[in-house]
C-alpha cells in the first residue's frame, strides 16, 4: 500500500491524534523498506554475508564475541570482512562509528 503524504496535510481537527501518528509510522515504515531493498540491491554480496553470519548465530554455528577494538560486550555485531561469510569482525555500535568518522576524514 503507497500512501499519499498529501492527505497528511490536508487533516483536520477532527482527525485524532492517534490517526495522525499512525499514518506517519506507516509511512516511516514504507520509507524504511524501500531504503533497506535499495541497499540489498546495491549490495548483494554483502547481503548474503550479513544473512549467513545471522543464520549462524541463530544455529549456534558462530559464537558472539566481544568488541575486538573496546573489548566491551554490549551492542556487539558482527562485520564481515570479505564476501567469505563466516569471516566476521566483532565490532561494538560506538567503534563501529567511530571507524566510520575516521574514514570519511
Amino acid at each position: 500500500m503507497i500512501m499519499n503524504t498529501d492527505n497528511l496535510s490536508q487533516r483536520t481537527a477532527q482527525d485524532s491524534p492517534q490517526n495522525l501518528v499512525g499514518d506517519l509510522a506507516r509511512i516511516k515504515r514504507r520509507s524504511t523498506y524501500i531504503r533497506v531493498n535499495r541497499w540489498r540491491a546495491r549490495n548483494p554480496e554483502r547481503q548474503r554475508a550479513l544473512s549467513a553470519v545471522a543464520t549462524a548465530l541463530a544455529k549456534y554455528e558462530l559464537d558472539k564475541r566481544p568488541c575486538e577494538r573496546c573489548g566491551t560486550d554490549r551492542n556487539v555485531c558482527a562485520d564481515p570482512i570479505s564476501v567469505t561469510p563466516l569471516r566476521v569482525v566483532w565490532r561494538c555500535r560506538c567503534c563501529t562509528n567511530a571507524l566510520r568518522r575516521e574514514s570519511k576524514t
